[in-house]
């Protein structure tokens, strides 16, 4: 980090990427990785500061591990100037919206209503799947209890692993990266319950399948192509997707063609 800051006033700039990843086209970052920092943080940066410079030992008053220890002051790492604070901003649950109300089905509406009353669809798929009321898990997890927050992540690595019609493969490689550990038979039951509380992806993942590989072979707009609603700008299989216009670019090498 002290490399990357510029030598006068310990800055760093420059870090994000427009449209740096290669696969997906979303943003990137230089050096630091600032758009991929654990959302792990030191309850008290401070008092954690002051027992590294001080030579104390950090575990386990700080954290179960000295690595969880740093890990948590990656975040407090980062010292907005003086008079000014850090703004952060995120799309909320993009993918939970956005494919269901493109599916355009009676079915993706009811997935919809969740956002419109407020809920979180994270907790709500984790209440279906573990059959605990939703109440309960929102407040464990506000709470910051482990036990909830690890269902609430299992409701997530649902929505982002099955919405583009992924199966047990997509979940596992999701539930290892937000460090989930399931027993074969709940993956399989995290996955069923959440394909039956979402019917319209099925029938949306096999027409756009079916409308994509169409566009690809033909290079022409199919009729079931023209049926679909609005656009999809996510990566669904490896292939960038709009109605319409076709951006189709296959396995790693994605690029969109405009």
């Amino acid at each position: 980090m002290v490399a990357l800051a510029d030598s006068e006033d310990r800055r760093v700039r420059g870090a994000f990427i427009f449209a740096g990843g290669a696969a997906t086209g979303r943003a990137s970052s230089y050096g630091l990785q600032v758009h991929n920092i654990s959302r792990k943080c030191a309850k008290d940066p401070e008092a954690v500061r002051q027992a590294m410079v001080r030579g104390h030992q950090l575990v386990p008053k700080h954290g179960a591990a000295v690595t969880e220890v740093l890990k948590g002051m990656l975040r407090p790492a980062f010292i907005p100037k003086e008079g000014s604070i850090f703004v952060v901003a995120d799309w909320s649950a993009i993918e939970g919206r956005v494919n269901p109300w493109l599916a355009n089905y009676a079915a993706g509406e009811v997935k919809l209503d969740q956002y419109r009353k407020g809920l979180d669809p994270y907790i709500v798929n984790a209440a279906a799947t573990f059959g605990v009321p939703y109440e309960e898990i929102y407040k464990g997890y506000k709470a910051e209890d482990p036990k909830y927050d690890s269902m609430r992540q299992c409701g997530k690595v649902q929505e982002l692993a099955l919405s583009y019609g992924g199966k047990t493969g997509s979940f596992d490689q999701f539930a290892a990266g937000y460090k989930i550990a399931m027993t074969e038979g709940e993956v399989q039951r995290a996955i069923g319950v959440w394909i039956s509380n979402n019917p319209w992806m099925s029938t949306q993942g096999a027409e756009l399948d079916t409308a994509v590989w169409s566009a690809m072979r033909h290079k022409v707009g199919s009729s079931a192509v023209r049926e679909l609603p609005i656009c999809l700008t996510e990566c669904i299989s490896g292939i960038f997707f709009q109605v319409d216009e076709f951006f189709a670019i296959h396995s790693q090498k994605l690029r969109r063609i405009l």
